[in-house]
């Protein structure tokens, strides 16, 4: 007489819950049936909540259960750049378990805009007119006036353009260009019953722009523009 043949084993139910699989394992002592069912638990995790919960709570350093230990690290080094990096940075690294490398200059090792970018310098200069046709015009050097608005404007324009190309090589830029634009702001007034229109105010502005003046290192290790 053959031995009745083991159940079938029975598939999980559904994907988003808990389920119960079964499995066969033969009997310790020997009956009429051989075979028992012991039930299996597996937990089936669909939407990735688990190994979501398992990656925050491992980096932020925290146990992630009483009866399992998990770490997580990076398989190659941490290498930091930036101002700030010395900061914060080591803190990562220990929570990656990877590595950390901050290069000897990382505080502009992230500089490409500086490089890639220009120089930029503004100067404006003021002129009034705080009586009748005096034409005052606020240079740094000293206030100048002029009975005529023309001279006083084309003294702005020449001020405001020399300090400002002035700036911009003090500031690194190399063969600066310089834009000049005067703004101006008329009063009117009427004289034996005609309006006219006078000169109240007025700003040159002139801005210098160029790229950043590299340099390097010649053989003898001075440093040279180029």
């Amino acid at each position: 007489m053959r031995a009745p043949r083991a159940p079938p084993l029975r598939r999980r139910r559904s994907a988003s819950e808990h389920t119960n699989m079964w499995c066969a394992k033969p009997a310790a002592s020997c009956s009429p049936q051989p075979w028992r069912m012991i039930p299996v638990f597996r937990l089936v995790d669909a939407a990735g909540e688990l190994g979501d919960r398992l990656i925050e709570e491992t980096v932020a350093g925290r146990r992630f259960s009483k009866l399992l230990q998990a770490t997580m690290g990076l398989a190659r080094p941490l290498v930091a750049i930036g101002a700030p990096v010395g900061g914060y940075y080591p803190e990562v690294a220990l929570r990656l378990s990877a590595p950390l490398s901050i290069p000897t200059h990382a505080a502009v090792c992230n500089a490409v805009g500086a490089v890639a970018g220009v120089v930029s310098q503004t100067v404006e200069i003021l002129v009034n007119q705080p009586a009748f046709n005096v034409f005052r015009v606020h240079d740094p050097a000293g206030i100048r006036d002029y009975p005529d608005p023309q001279p006083a404007l084309e003294h702005a324009q020449r001020v405001s353009h020399a300090l400002a190309l002035s700036a911009a090589r003090r500031a690194g830029a190399a063969d600066p260009h310089v834009e000049t634009c005067v703004t101006e702001k008329l009063a009117h007034t009427a004289v034996e019953g005609a309006g006219s229109d006078y000169l109240a105010e007025a700003v040159a502005r002139s801005t210098a722009t160029g790229r950043p003046q590299l340099s390097q290192r010649g053989e003898s290790g001075a440093p040279h523009n180029r």
